[in-house]
């Protein structure tokens, strides 16, 4: 499960963004007891009071260990800003000779993102009406699927993930391959 929070060039600064379910509150829930706590970028942190950075530094390590979902929070994070740091650091390793320039290709740069360690996502929902992708995993959505609704946020349910997860389920998945007749 991943979230994005805010992106900061553009969004609305830190101060305007609220949290519905603040790492406290996922924190002291029942239902998140196996759950492992990460965030996608350190970038951007330090906009959050040192008060949240610091509950959300004691969140994950006190989650680390846990298994059964990792719940992925975004911070400032943007797609094109994820790719262009993977490619620098790519250029970084040929340039101190661990990577050789023909060796730069998809699996170099994925295992340079920030979400390396995660599986690309299968599908990708978009609250709030928009009908847009707002710089979100652009290199790990490459093939998800999506699901746009109007439904903000704070108010998406429990029965709308059931509904949208049974219509992905119906999907036939071709990951960029085509359909034989």
């Amino acid at each position: 499960l991943q979230t994005s929070i805010w992106e900061g060039r553009l969004a609305p600064r830190p101060e305007t963004v609220t949290f519905r379910f603040s790492p406290k509150a996922i924190a002291m829930q029942p239902i998140f007891t196996d759950v492992m706590l990460r965030k996608l970028s350190s970038e951007g942190r330090d906009r959050l009071e040192l008060t949240l950075q610091n509950l959300m530094a004691g969140i994950e390590e006190k989650t680390r260990h846990n298994e059964r979902l990792v719940l992925t929070v975004a911070i400032n994070y943007g797609g094109r800003d994820e790719v262009a740091r993977a490619a620098k650091r790519a250029c970084a390793d040929v340039a101190a000779g661990r990577l050789k320039p023909e060796d730069v290709n998809e699996d170099a740069i994925t295992a340079r993102l920030d979400t390396a360690d995660l599986p690309d996502p299968d599908l990708i929902i978009r609250t709030s009406g928009e009908s847009r992708t707002s710089n979100f995993l652009l290199w790990q959505s490459a093939y998800s699927e999506y699901e746009f609704t109007d439904t903000l946020w704070p108010d998406f349910t429990p029965q709308e993930l059931s509904d949208i997860v049974a219509r992905f389920s119906r999907r036939e998945r071709r990951f960029g391959g085509v359909v034989n007749a």
